[in-house]
């Protein structure tokens, strides 16, 4: 089971924040070595960037192993992990989804059903080109939480039609749909 929960945090953890942190540190180290040749606006504003990002990416990272050792305390790795082990991988391997949660690839979400009131699809377009799907849900407490990336122009059709005919069956209060008012 440590195995299998090793395999779980590398899968579910953000890796965003480490790219934040190296960021902030190459921003701050930066502005520490060229100092003197800028101007104090810069040298203020760059400092203030990259500890904010150091600062961020640590937060993100406290906050999900805080959410790790609270699924621990409260009992619900057991499900999160069979969930892991047992669910189906959908969107190229960007989410798994089990049969009481549903967790990110990379991306920190670990998701239980019963918290979500909706899940819906974005197309963004630029100047009437579509550029980016998303697959997003909503929580109880109202937070929209980005699920992952979908393939554009429908590519990742079959996957979403059965994302949604699952969660539709086995769901029926949560809502489904596009994006537009919430239900």
């Amino acid at each position: 089971m440590e195995n299998e929960k090793k395999e779980f945090i590398k899968y579910s953890k953000p890796t965003t924040t480490y790219i934040a942190i190296g960021f902030g540190a190459f921003f701050t180290l930066l502005v520490i070595l060229c100092g003197s040749e800028l101007s104090t606006f810069t040298h203020i504003g760059g400092f203030i960037l990259g500890v904010g990002l150091i600062l961020g990416g640590i937060y993100e990272i406290v906050k999900f192993n805080n959410m790790i050792k609270s699924f621990e305390e409260n009992g619900k790795m057991l499900t999160i992990l069979s969930d892991f082990r047992n669910g189906t991988k959908a969107f190229d391997g960007k989410l798994i989804i089990g049969q009481t949660w549903l967790i990110g690839n990379k991306t920190g979400t670990i998701l239980q059903y019963s918290d979500v009131v909706r899940f819906y699809q974005t197309i963004h377009k630029t100047n009437y080109i579509e550029d980016g799907r998303t697959v997003t849900a909503v929580t109880k407490d109202g937070k929209r939480v980005q699920l992952c990336n979908l393939k554009t122009r429908g590519k990742s059709s079959d996957e979403l039609d059965y994302f949604f005919s699952f969660i539709s069956s086995n769901y029926p209060e949560i809502a489904l749909g596009y994006d537009g008012p919430q239900a």
